[in-house]
């Protein structure tokens, strides 16, 4: 026998199949035995009233599956059962932990390794590398086309020029600083270091050119100076303490520029930080999340539902971070070794003026140190007493990444009363930021911090929008303080526009302030960048920059380059005037032709002297 359901084989006698338990009478009682009997027998009067087997269409019976083809079907049901259950024990394994999801948000919203628009199209950080470490050449040139004020109006067509030439390499720098007028050249200041020498002129007022050696046995020099000696004597400084603090400028100057100019790294400090200070750490651990209701945000100009999640930040946690890393930068060798090295440098200044020295620089950087530990304290207990908990409320979207913030917190101030006695007011904070997206998380956002309520609250506004692809890049913000409320309100605000078409290499750059509606000031600048070579080499004419306040305003022209090293650097041409050799004779003769050379200059210009 076969189940009529799904043909599984059935032993005989069996009411009940053993595979789907299908009830098998219901099969028997639609079989009539007596039908049977009248198609073979065909004297049945049941014969007579059954149709034909050519009365109705022959209907093809569906085929069931056969044994085998049932164990097919039965193992990939419970292969997809097994697949749906792991794939949910591994997702719900695999997903983070509010905390973790929130703190993640946040580090990857802020991290100095997103996307930096200035770096991808500049290369900032390499120029900056550059400038101090490389050989390299810079300048910058700006002349006055207008202005609003009648009495600069005689220099329209004036300007400065200033460049300068460093050859790690080889230890050696020049500088120039000129003064020109209508592409003339009135007057230039030349500098130059090289050999442990230092040299100085101005070309068109002397043909002189000051000479230093700061090199061994500069003491000796100094003492031994005609003029410089006795200068020196009647100043009450001394030659040895002159000596020395020029060796020490000089050394500290050459440790510098091989360090790559850096005085205070902060990359590396801030590597210390993240590494040997658990304040961050801490703070995290310290933190309160919560899942809580969804929302919905938009970014990037499209609706998103967002996770909710509940953030307790604890003052407890607040305070611990700040003793924590103040502790850290008031210990920090590094930052304690450069100090020291400045201190020294102003010890010995300090004794070259002939001022008298209180202390050693051990003794004045631990009075600092000591002064500086009491100034946080007594900054972080006046925090303590103020600050509360902070609740926020952190919404992250499908792929964790931070959408928005909203957070309140109350800041506990005191006041004095008439009767003298101090009483405690509480203050409402809130804040809300809403990161739109973008090329990079913070490219487009707003955000609001409202201090206190009603008439005397104060509200900080902050709008930014940009776009950032292959043509173009575009950012303009906006911080507008309002104090009190209603549209008569006092107001300041802070307004940013910049572009850089990538074709081109047109831009525009402007900064301005306002306050109550009124124009305080405005920097702006436009031209195009003709020549860049990402982080190695720009030049970038100025086609106008405004300097403007309420009542004047002064509009330049110019230009700006940096380079590689073109060229090698050489000492200054001219006579030779060692500085410390030079008796008081010679340097009578220098300043009056200096003043004679100053008179031929003016008299080029058509400047009256008299």
């Amino acid at each position: 026998m076969i189940c009529f359901k799904c043909g599984a084989e059935i032993p005989e006698g069996s009411t009940i199949c053993p595979v789907c338990h299908a009830d098998l009478t219901l099969e028997f009682a639609q079989t009539d035995p007596q039908e049977t009997g009248s198609v073979s027998g065909g004297d049945s009067p049941a014969s007579e009233t059954a149709p034909s087997s050519g009365s109705l269409p022959s209907v093809p019976e569906e085929p069931k599956p056969g044994k085998k083809g049932m164990k097919i079907l039965i193992a990939a049901g419970v292969v997809a059962a097994a697949g749906a259950a792991a794939a949910f024990a591994f997702t719900q394994m695999n997903a983070k932990d509010p905390k973790e999801a929130v703190v993640d948000a946040f580090q990857t919203a802020f991290s100095h390794e997103q996307v930096s628009p200035a770096e991808d199209i500049f290369g900032l950080s390499q120029f900056s590398s550059a400038s101090v470490s490389s050989d390299a050449e810079a300048g910058l040139t700006l002349s006055l086309d207008s202005s609003s004020m009648e009495e600069l109006n005689a220099l329209t067509g004036g300007g400065l020029r200033i460049s300068s030439r460093n050859d790690v390499s080889n230890k050696k720098s020049d500088a120039n600083v000129g003064v020109v007028y209508n592409g003339m050249d009135v007057v230039n200041l030349d500098l130059y270091y090289g050999d442990h020498t230092l040299m100085a002129a101005i070309p068109e007022l002397s043909e002189k050119v000051l000479t230093m050696d700061l090199g061994d046995g500069l003491a000796d020099r100094i003492k031994n100076s005609p003029a410089m000696s006795r200068l020196l004597d009647e100043n009450g400084i001394s030659a040895d303490a002159a000596a020395a603090y020029l060796t020490e400028v000089t050394a500290l100057a050459e440790e510098n520029a091989a360090a790559g100019g850096n005085t205070l790294d902060l990359p590396a400090l801030m590597d210390r930080y993240r590494e040997g200070c658990k304040a961050q750490e801490n703070f995290k651990a310290a933190l309160t999340v919560e899942k809580t209701d969804k929302s919905t945000v938009t970014v990037n100009g499209q609706e998103k539902e967002c996770r909710g999640y509940s953030v307790l930040v604890s003052k407890a946690a607040l305070i611990d971070f700040l003793r924590t890393s103040s502790d850290f930068f008031l210990q920090d060798d590094a930052l304690k070794n450069q100090y020291l090295r400045q201190l020294e440098l102003t010890v010995k200044l300090n004794g070259l003026m002939g001022g008298s020295v209180p202390a050693t620089a051990e003794e004045l950087q631990a009075d600092a140190y000591e002064e500086a530990k009491a100034a946080a304290d007594q900054m972080i207990q006046a925090l303590d007493a103020s600050l509360t908990d902070i609740q926020m409320t952190v919404y992250l979207d499908k792929d964790g990444v931070l959408t928005s913030v909203l957070g309140s917190t109350v800041i506990n101030g005191g006041i004095t009363g008439s009767d003298g006695d101090s009483q405690t007011v509480p203050t409402e904070v809130a804040f809300e930021a809403v990161f739109e997206g973008g090329a990079y998380p913070l490219q487009n956002l707003t955000g609001q911090l409202t201090i206190g309520s009603g008439d005397d609250a104060m509200a900080l506004y902050l709008v930014k929008q940009g776009v950032y692809d292959d043509k173009k890049l575009t950012c303009d913000a906006s911080l507008d303080l309002v104090s009190g409320s209603g549209d008569s309100a006092p107001s300041v605000s802070i307004l940013y526009s910049g572009s850089y078409i990538t074709e081109s290499g047109d831009y525009h750059i402007s900064l301005e302030a306002v306050e109550n509606g009124s124009q305080l000031f405005k920097i702006s600048a436009s031209g195009i960048v003709s020549q860049l070579e990402k982080g190695t080499s720009i030049q970038a004419d100025i086609d106008s920059l405004e300097i403007s306040t309420a009542d004047s305003s002064l509009i330049f022209s110019g230009n700006y380059y940096f380079k590689p090293l073109s060229g090698e650097i050489a000492p200054l041409e001219g006579t030779p005037m060692d500085v410390l050799a030079a008796t008081e004779e010679d340097w009578y003769s220098l300043i009056m032709e200096g003043a004679y050379g100053f008179m031929e200059v003016a008299d080029r210009l058509g400047i009256p002297l008299y």
